[in-house]
């Protein structure tokens, strides 16, 4: 089937033109509520969320720089280096699992390990 053909479908006909393929297409995110939204960037940015106040999830994810830090490894509270670098956390609610190590199944599960 043509590409041209493909892109201009959708609905069910679309769903089985790609079912065979192993990359799909990033589904469109559900509608959110503003207000959640905005809770959620206050929290990305506060540092302090973090043991000594220094940083936020912001300071290792840099939205304007890819959703990482561009670093070898990521440099946490009193300046201690990680083991790992920052991944992109851009669509990472689409991934199967997170963290390097993917000890967290879900995007709702990660949450716990960068707080404590």
């Amino acid at each position: 089937m043509a590409l041209a053909a493909l892109v201009s479908l959708s609905g069910p006909i679309a769903h089985q033109a790609f079912a065979a393929e192993p990359i799909h297409p990033i589904p469109r995110p559900p509608q959110a509520d503003p207000r959640v939204i905005a809770l959620g960037k206050s929290l990305f940015h506060d540092k302090q969320l973090s043991k000594d106040a220094t940083v936020s999830c912001a300071s290792c994810h840099v939205l304007g720089e890819g959703g990482d830090d561009g670093q070898s490894v990521s440099v946490g509270i009193n300046g201690q280096a990680g083991e790992c670098n920052a991944p992109t956390v851009f669509n990472t609610g689409l991934l199967f699992a997170q963290f390097w190590d993917t000890r967290a199944p879900t995007l709702e599960d990660q949450i716990d390990g960068p707080i404590q």
